[in-house]
């Protein structure tokens, strides 16, 4: 169970996303999608302050029902970021949401 919750979503277009931080030091972001028992698609990737991307955390993953999914901080190659502001982009079905997400070590 997440700690602190960061930024709770309400449902839209049939989908609920709500992203959490567990308490202390950097560990992991978790992206919980909920789907209201539709089948969707879900694509989850995170973004430098300059556009470039940083991880793929889901790519176009079927969710059903709830799923969570998880960020550990690390690029695509393992190597832990650094601090600044990211961003998240998550698809679900045809809708797109936009977070951000502050790393502070």
């Amino acid at each position: 169970d997440p700690d602190k919750i960061l930024k709770p979503m309400s449902w839209n277009y049939g989908a609920i996303i709500t992203y959490f931080a567990k308490s202390g030091p950097f560990s992991e972001i978790g992206f919980i999608v909920e789907t209201k028992n539709e089948e969707k698609k879900c694509t989850i990737k995170i973004f430098d302050g300059k556009g470039y991307l940083i991880k793929t955390v889901a790519n176009d993953q079927t969710v059903k029902n709830k799923q969570i999914f998880y960020w550990d901080g690390k690029d695509e190659s393992g190597n832990i970021v650094k601090m600044g502001l990211y961003f998240s982009i998550v698809k679900i079905g045809d809708k797109i949401y936009q977070y951000k997400i502050p790393v502070i070590k």
